[in-house]
């Protein structure tokens, strides 16, 4: 393992946002990794939600609020500015197609460690 030089160095292997086309609205958008309080409040408000084996939320409505929720915190134009960070982009993001949101929400939950945890990396 090589000794770290410089921060751009980490950065290039971290990244905290990615640029993500999204072909049925003939835009790309740009999802951001969520600051640590964000990732906190976010997980906070969904723990006690019932799950299933995998850790994924068990009943659709919260599955929907939770990613309506990331993806409100995520998305931005490419200057930064967040898009759907209001009520009236929650409701958008309520009404559409999950599966033009499962990939930027995959990539959400990738880029801020939400995912489930690998228990064979613990030690």
């Amino acid at each position: 393992m090589q000794v770290l030089s410089n921060l751009a160095e980490l950065k290039a292997r971290r990244p905290s946002k990615i640029e993500v086309p999204v072909e049925q609205w003939g835009f790309k958008v740009v999802v951001n990794k969520l600051p640590a309080l964000e990732k906190i409040e976010i997980t906070e408000r969904f723990e006690d939600c019932a799950k299933r084996d995998d850790g994924a939320l068990q009943h659709q409505a919260d599955a929907l609020e939770f990613a309506a929720e990331l993806l409100a915190r995520s998305l931005t134009n490419t200057e930064g500015a967040k898009l759907f960070d209001s009520d009236e982009g929650r409701d958008f993001l309520r009404l559409e197609d999950p599966g033009v949101l499962q990939p930027l929400l995959d990539e959400a939950i990738r880029l801020s460690g939400l995912g489930p945890r690998d228990e064979s990396k613990k030690n």
